[in-house]
């Protein structure tokens, strides 16, 4: 991606963490959690990506390993 698209995306996502942040005193506990585990997750695979690091992914898994594997099962080769 190009790297002017990743810092106005990034500073897009915290425009929208701290818009946000004063709707998180009024819900739940619980939900605030689950919301700072989702923005987390997202963060850190975002910085992974900004770093050069590809995350594996398990679509990747699948097309790599899964399909030839069903391919070889329909086909009988």
């Amino acid at each position: 991606m190009n790297t002017l698209f990743m810092m106005l995306f990034a500073l897009y996502a915290l425009l929208l963490v701290s818009t946000n942040y004063r709707h998180w005193s009024a819900s739940p506990k619980s939900l605030r959690r689950v919301y700072l585990v989702l923005c987390g997750a997202t963060f850190a695979l975002y910085v992974c990506l900004m770093i050069g690091y590809e995350p594996p992914m398990p679509t990747s898994y699948m097309i790599e390993h899964l399909s030839p594997w069903v391919f070889e099962i329909f086909h009988g080769s």
